[in-house]
């Protein structure tokens, strides 16, 4: 694959964000991070993107094109080039909607899950969708983890802030969901006044406990809008209330916001 690193950048905490550009000029960013069990990169799937959520920073440039699945696994060698390991775990969680480039995401997990080749096992990747309805099926067909953005739990709000949600509103995406063979996560980006008042709770009580799903909070991170950082004590106190309800809820750990490569910030200084 023909491409080079044009930029670096590397967070206090020790998370790497790499700018590849590929042949025809255009570019892609990948951020790797460290866990307990090693080497876990988080990858994009398009230059630009389309969905045009509010609080995404990816979409303000706009869309450009899907990127293939060589591009995309270029990522993971540039990757294990920076990091001198091989990756145990990758999120396609970057710039980009997976589920709206079907066929550069489906080579990909051809390419990486090999058994005569890379041999990654599908378990250790992550799919994140904003909730494309009709495409779900992709990800099921690919025996990956599925995480699904869902951040609001009123059509009001979500289509307010999540456009994709005017075509797949809730209850077309739930009735999608319990169809999907896997395990499911929940993405809920916590927004102070927003999405995280005790209907809030009750209402994602409601949503995940049919589907036996997970939730992973999120804290917002600026992006240069009226959307600041969430405060963590915040967040947490919305985990609390979802346990007491018996909802399985863990609080994902915010690296590196200092270069732009947390959830959300990707592509902000492009």
């Amino acid at each position: 694959m023909n491409y080079n690193v044009k930029t670096r950048l590397v967070s206090a905490d020790g998370t790497v964000k790499l700018l590849l550009q590929y042949s025809d000029g255009q570019t892609a960013e990948t951020v790797i991070m460290r866990y307990k069990y090693g080497i876990c990169v988080c990858l994009s799937t398009q230059v630009g993107c389309r969905m045009g959520c509010k609080f995404c920073a990816s979409e303000k440039a706009g869309f450009v094109r899907n990127l293939s699945g060589e591009e995309i696994m270029s990522q993971v060698h540039a990757a294990e080039s920076e990091a001198g390991e091989k990756v145990a775990r990758v999120v396609l969680m970057g710039v980009g909607e997976p589920l709206d480039n079907c066929e550069g995401v489906r080579d990909f997990v051809g390419i990486i899950t090999d058994k005569n080749g890379y041999k990654i096992d599908p378990r250790n990747i992550s799919l994140s969708t904003c909730g494309i309805a009709d495409k779900l099926n992709t990800a099921s067909q690919l025996h990956v983890k599925l995480s699904v953005s869902l951040h609001f739990t009123t059509d009001e709000q979500r289509s307010l802030y999540m456009p994709v949600n005017r075509r797949f509103p809730l209850d077309t995406l739930m009735s999608a969901l319990k169809n999907y063979s896997g395990r499911i996560c929940f993405e809920y980006m916590v927004m102070h006044g927003v999405n995280d008042t005790d209907g809030d709770v009750s209402r994602l009580t409601d949503i995940v406990k049919p589907l036996n799903a997970h939730v992973n909070l999120i804290r917002q991170n600026s992006i240069g809008t009226d959307l600041q950082d969430e405060n963590l004590s915040r967040v947490k106190d919305f985990q609390t209330k979802l346990l007491e309800n018996g909802v399985t809820t863990t609080v994902r750990r915010t690296l590196g916001s200092d270069i732009a490569a947390a959830c959300g910030q990707l592509r902000i200084n492009l």
